[in-house]
């Protein structure tokens, strides 16, 4: 399948609550990317449609070379939204910690540092993630000298910043959002 005329659609790499995630390849820069598309039991859901395009434009405020970047933004023929993101190769943390168990304090002090020089620079930028766990860590080249974090799924990032209108609708009180074993205690 060809999306928007030029990303060929080649994988699927995983799905989630809200999205499936495909790697492609764009045809006119010639480079390997990851397309996220909202799942099908979602797409008739206002809501869902909403917030999928608040983390384009959440992601689309960020760079940072420990942030999967976006790319694009889009609507397949028939309607469905998608985003066009950076393909990070590796393996996800909670992957990592399964394979390997517990790791040295120096290489997991040096995880710690890149995931909050990435939520640093988010916040900078009035993005909070509101989802960080291990399975939204992806490390390339582990156990090498340049073994790198990438934070990504920002689907449920609140902006600070911007229309705050816009951003009430999204979250109303009491609605409480991420995965319980990785929420802060005041949740």
């Amino acid at each position: 399948q060809i999306l928007a005329g030029k990303y060929r659609v080649e994988a699927h790499v995983g799905s989630g609550g809200m999205s499936v995630v495909y790697k492609a390849r764009d045809q006119v820069l010639g480079r390997d990317v990851a397309i996220k598309m909202l799942s099908s039991s979602r797409v008739s859901d206002e809501k869902s449609v909403r917030r999928f395009h608040q983390e384009g434009t959440a992601v689309g405020r960020l760079n940072h070379q420990n942030i999967v970047s976006v790319f694009d933004v889009g609507l397949t023929e028939s309607g469905e939204p998608f985003l066009v993101m950076d393909f990070a190769s590796g393996k996800m943390l909670t992957e990592l910690v399964s394979f390997s168990g517990r790791c040295s304090l120096e290489r997991a002090l040096h995880l710690i540092d890149e995931v909050l020089d990435a939520l640093i620079h988010a916040h900078e930028k009035g993005v909070v993630h509101r989802d960080l766990k291990p399975s939204n860590i992806i490390v390339s080249n582990p156990g090498e000298t340049n073994e790198t974090v990438r934070v990504f799924d920002f689907g449920i990032a609140k902006l600070m910043t911007g229309d705050e209108a816009t951003n009430s609708e999204l979250t109303q009180t009491g609605e409480i959002f991420g995965s319980p074993l990785y929420m802060s205690p005041e949740q």
